[in-house]
């Protein structure tokens, strides 16, 4: 069987530099009136530079910055927000070396008795559902 591991060794004639991937697999994987749950995955192994420390993460609606912050988990949940408004969420990687490269998704956050789709239909955006 073969597993899914990626092996960083850290010689000591080797520079290490900064992740040059961005976090993979990122899903909302909850989705309500006012709250966002999104998760994630390292970056692909030979992009991650060095042992990956924790994911630096910002929230944003209409380019008005809302969140920024660092965390040491693959998930995050960002409530008190809005009923049916899109919001941009950047993820970058980071090493004890530095930040890589942030990779953008855009969600909508529901309203009672209205899907995600709805919510697009209603501020006028079109989102692809899977």
């Amino acid at each position: 069987m073969v597993s899914n591991i990626c092996l960083t060794f850290v010689l000591p004639f080797i520079f290490l530099i900064a992740p040059t991937g961005v976090p993979s697999s990122i899903l909302v994987s909850e989705i309500t009136s006012n709250t966002l749950t999104f998760i994630w995955e390292e970056p692909l192994c030979g992009t991650r530079g060095d042992l990956i420390a924790g994911y630096n993460y910002t929230l944003s609606q209409s380019g008005l910055l809302l969140v920024q912050e660092l965390t040491t988990s693959k998930n995050v949940t960002l409530d008190d927000l809005q009923p049916c408004t899109e919001y941009g969420f950047n993820l970058s990687a980071r090493s004890r070396v530095g930040e890589g490269p942030a990779e953008k998704i855009v969600a909508w956050t529901a309203a009672s008795g209205m899907t995600m789709f709805d919510c697009s239909l209603l501020i006028g955006k079109t989102v692809n559902m899977i």
